[in-house]
């Protein structure tokens, strides 16, 4: 995931750097840039997930091993 989301950050600053050169157009800017920025939110929202699911696992962990040593 993390991956992934420095490519579509590597992308949405390359093709900046190519608006300015004049390479694109701003229609396509506008349009890419909508695309990619949706997709860098639910990229940062997985990983918020996974993040929180292993939070949520070593929870649960310690209290198995917590119920375990009772």
């Amino acid at each position: 995931m993390e991956q992934r989301l420095e490519a579509v950050r590597r992308r949405v600053d390359q093709a900046y750097t190519d608006k300015l050169d004049g390479k694109i157009t701003e229609d396509f800017w506008q349009r890419k840039q909508t695309d990619w920025h949706s997709e860098e939110r639910q990229i940062e929202m997985a990983v918020a997930g996974l993040e929180e699911a292993k939070t949520s696992d070593r929870v649960l962990d310690a209290k198995k091993d917590f119920r375990s040593r009772e």
